[in-house]
């Protein structure tokens, strides 16, 4: 009879909710982001959302300020309404990316100051940023698939970075130098190892210089997002020695125990 009784009650209730206007993301749910009751509305246009629902936090500096309210298609591109605290202090250029809390986490969007314009104005209620100021991280699909083209030794310590709570970018920056010396004060330049700045929320930063027909390379990381930085020389020249093989010989398993190419070593800082 109970048996009876409680699927009775589960049909009756599918049928009240499917004859309705229901939608789960109404409902009230523990927990989330206060924005009080003087919140305003922004909205952001986006190429590609992902998988960002309704209900989705919003940060700036990773602090929850707010959420997502709808999620909506408008004409070629999709519409993200966001709710905020009203002391959000933001300028009217303000960056929307759509970024993910760790590897397999939650998406949130995450607002900023431009980096590379001037702040103007103020970000206030019933703003929209624009295509031209928005982005997203690149998906872990994504990532690994470009993690499976790296030489095996490189392989490895890319995946473990990875899986860091942070996920992160990688910036290489290339700069063809000059085939002639180069001199100051009468002494010859040797060698000249780049400098690339990480950037917020960057990992690790490459930059390769090319001097007298030679590559100088220089890492820089973050090594609470990449601890095994040290690593990386070691790694480097193993995958130089593993594009230098000849083809049709075997490539060894495993971390390289010879000796250091003759080419400039690669610093890290």
């Amino acid at each position: 009879m109970r048996r009876v009784h409680a699927f009775v009650v589960l049909v009756v209730s599918c049928v009240l909710l499917t004859g309705c206007d229901f939608d789960v993301y109404q409902l009230p749910l523990p927990g989330g982001t206060d924005v009080g009751d003087d919140a305003i509305t922004v909205k952001a246009e986006f190429r590609d959302v992902l998988d960002l629902v309704p209900k989705s936090t919003v940060k700036v500096n990773d602090v929850s300020v707010g959420e997502v309210t709808e999620v909506e298609l408008d004409g070629q591109h999709a519409l993200v309404t966001m709710k905020l605290r009203n002391d959000v202090d933001l300028p009217d250029n303000t960056t929307a990316e759509i970024r993910q809390t760790s590897l397999l986490g939650e998406k949130f969007v995450s607002l900023a100051a431009p980096t590379n314009d001037t702040s103007t104005g103020e970000l206030g209620d019933g703003d929209t940023i624009r295509l031209a100021d928005t982005g997203r991280n690149p998906e872990v699909e994504e990532v690994l698939g470009a993690l499976s083209l790296l030489p095996d030794p490189l392989r490895g310590l890319a995946a473990r970075a990875v899986a860091s709570p942070r996920l992160f970018n990688l910036t290489i920056s290339n700069v063809p130098g000059p085939d002639f010396p180069l001199y100051m004060l009468g002494a010859e330049l040797i060698e000249a190892h780049p400098v690339v700045p990480i950037a917020q929320n960057h990992a690790l930063s490459m930059g390769i210089f090319g001097y007298l027909g030679r590559l100088h390379f220089g890492f820089y990381a973050d090594p609470h997002a990449f601890p095994e930085a040290s690593e990386l020389p070691a790694a480097f020249d193993a995958a130089l020695r593993e594009l230098l093989l000849p083809p049709g010989v075997q490539r060894r398993r495993g971390r390289s125990r010879g000796r250091p190419l003759s080419s400039p070593s690669p610093a890290v800082a």
